[in-house]
């Protein structure tokens, strides 16, 4: 008992930012009882727990396990931790006016994004099947809550309905998986399912390749790989803009942890038997992602199956599954999360107060009327498909050229075809802007908060994809390679 009670007492200090989180969270869930109509208040208090926390978060010592194996804080789960942070302070920048303006209650609102972002932060440095398992359930939960905060409308509740029920079915599969695992095994713990996965006898290696099929469903599901993505379009349309721009890089970027985390370091013994499978989803989903997006009129909608083709793309750092595709993985995450979150402020500036700017129909004429913010909507619209000198050129080079040195020539072909097909949808929105005869009569000004969020996205976009390297050098460092 005494050995527990040490351990959990020395393990503790790894938690710290987790626990800032969490303490963060109930206090601003607590303000709904003495500040429910201050948005600006909690809004400050919830930034506030995130900068704790990233001070807390670098305190942390690297390459330590902790809690008897079942949390290992390194250079990886750093990474993933400060791409969510970032996510986390941008959305709720831009949630603030958002929030106010239909009359939210955020007290709940800013705690649930906190809770969820502390369930990535669990999800990033998990070490066990079921410590993943539990974190991605205290993150899904609070996301199924926030795509369901418009309440007043049909489409909301119905979407995170829906998203909640396949969630369910995706948390079965997880966790069935991980008892097969765990049956042939007698572990959970990663790095101990990579030593004794391969010497599983033969008459039982059937089981193992169930129990991987089983898990990955569950993660493709997550990060909406075809043909589990049914869920995202209407999630994405059905939930409130800022909670959608969250959705599509936050949750992903945690989903992707778990991917690397499982496959490489759990299975990465028994590549070869579940290669395939991936690449055949990472295939159909950069085909389907792109060519659905084609036929899309919402903005919002649209965006989502662009997210769907985007995980067809990061997916191939995983399938690849060397260090520098890795790398490269995290280097096109962090470039997606400037230039979608980036794309999706401009909807929110447009669309906060009646809904005007869903439609990709809606912004006929905006270059007229609103010449600054059309040309940053074109500069997002151009690194989404990869243009240079945008970050969404680099971010595929590095990633298309990790994933060709490892042979993945096929994959890489339809990668950049499909690219290619995404220059119609992306472009639409760019035609409607600028060729299309003026109808854009909506007048609005800028918060403080949603200018800084437009200048960091930009800047990040522009900066980082004229010159790359200092990022890519910080990736690098913090993997130690």
């Amino acid at each position: 008992m005494n050995n527990i009670l040490s351990q959990i007492a020395s393990s503790s200090s790894l938690l710290l930012p987790e626990i800032v989180l969490i303490i963060g969270a109930t206090v601003v869930l607590f303000g709904a009882f003495f500040a429910k109509k201050k948005t600006h208040l909690l809004a400050g208090l919830s930034i506030l727990t995130l900068v704790i926390a990233a001070i807390a978060l670098f305190k942390v010592p690297l390459n330590e396990t902790g809690f008897f194996g079942l949390y290992k804080s390194d250079g990886f789960s750093l990474l993933i931790k400060v791409i969510t942070l970032w996510v986390g302070l941008l959305v709720i920048l831009l949630s603030i006016d958002f929030v106010d303006e239909n009359k939210y209650s955020s007290a709940e609102y800013f705690s649930l994004i906190l809770y969820s972002i502390s369930g990535m932060f669990l999800m990033a440095s998990a070490n066990d099947l079921l410590t993943i398992f539990v974190s991605l359930e205290l993150m899904a939960i609070s996301v199924y809550v926030l795509v369901g905060y418009f309440k007043y409308t049909s489409i909301s509740p119905e979407a995170a309905f829906k998203y909640f029920i396949l969630g369910a079915f995706s948390s079965a599969f997880f966790i069935f998986g991980a008892s097969i695992m765990y049956g042939l095994t007698g572990t959970t713990r990663i790095d101990l399912l990579f030593q004794k996965i391969p010497l599983v006898a033969p008459g039982l290696s059937l089981f193992a390749v169930i129990g991987v099929i089983f898990i990955l469903v569950s993660l493709g599901f997550k990060i909406a790989l075809f043909p589990f993505h049914q869920w995202a379009p209407d999630a994405y349309t059905g939930a409130p803009t800022p909670i959608t721009a969250f959705m599509s890089v936050a949750p992903k970027a945690a989903a992707l942890a778990i991917f690397i985390r499982i496959f490489i370091g759990a299975f990465g013994g028994i590549k070869y038997d579940w290669m395939p499978a991936l690449a055949a989803l990472s295939f159909m989903t950069m085909i389907w992602g792109n060519f659905a997006a084609i036929r899309q009129q919402n903005i919002k909608r649209m965006l989502a199956y662009s997210s769907i083709a985007h995980a067809g793309y990061m997916s191939l750092g995983i399938i690849a599954g060397t260090p520098i595709a890795i790398k490269a993985m995290i280097l096109y995450l962090v470039a997606y999360s400037f230039m979608n979150i980036g794309a999706f402020a401009i909807v929110i500036i447009l669309s906060k107060k009646d809904g005007f700017g869903e439609n990709i129909e809606d912004y006929r004429g905006m270059a007229q009327v609103h010449p600054v913010l059309s040309a940053i909507m074109l500069i997002f619209m151009l690194s989404l498909a990869g243009i240079p000198p945008t970050i969404g050129f680099f971010g595929k080079f590095y990633l298309f050229g990790a994933a060709i040195n490892s042979g993945l020539y096929f994959l890489v072909t339809v990668a950049v075809l499909a690219s290619a097909v995404s220059l119609y949808y992306y472009f639409r929105v760019v035609k409607m802007m600028y060729l299309k005869e003026h109808k854009f009569t909506k007048q609005f000004e800028l918060s403080l908060n949603e200018k800084a969020v437009v200048f960091l996205t930009i800047v990040g976009t522009l900066f980082v994809g004229i010159y790359p390297t200092p990022l890519f050098d910080a990736i690098k460092n913090v993997f130690g390679m």
